[in-house]
């Protein structure tokens, strides 16, 4: 089993073969350091994690304003079907294609 640094594959055997050279005390300090970066690392995530959510909730609060606008009756009488196909026959949509 490899471990990634960066870009470099290290073999786990050498690793240990690496720590086991150093003093006792050392180990200690890097263990503490190794733990540090990792409760960091988590808090992190922990925080990006509740940054998202709220971002999402956000979003979905934003949508179903946007939707409560858009929906219901806009006034007038006519149908849907009626205004769709007016459109679909207005200026914008209409295109002469000519014949090779």
């Amino acid at each position: 089993m490899d471990t990634m640094t960066g870009t470099i594959p290290i073999p786990v055997d050498a690793m240990l073969a690496l720590l086991n050279c150093l003093s006792r005390q050392d180990r200690l300090w890097l263990a503490e350091q190794m733990t540090a970066q990792i409760e960091r690392e988590k808090a992190e995530m922990v925080r990006l994690g509740e940054e998202s959510f709220a971002r999402k909730e956000d979003d979905n609060a934003r949508l179903e304003a946007f939707l409560s606008r858009i929906s219901g009756d806009w006034g007038g009488d006519r149908d849907p079907v009626e205004i769709a196909n007016e459109l679909r026959q207005g200026a914008e949509m209409v295109r002469d294609v000519e014949a090779w």
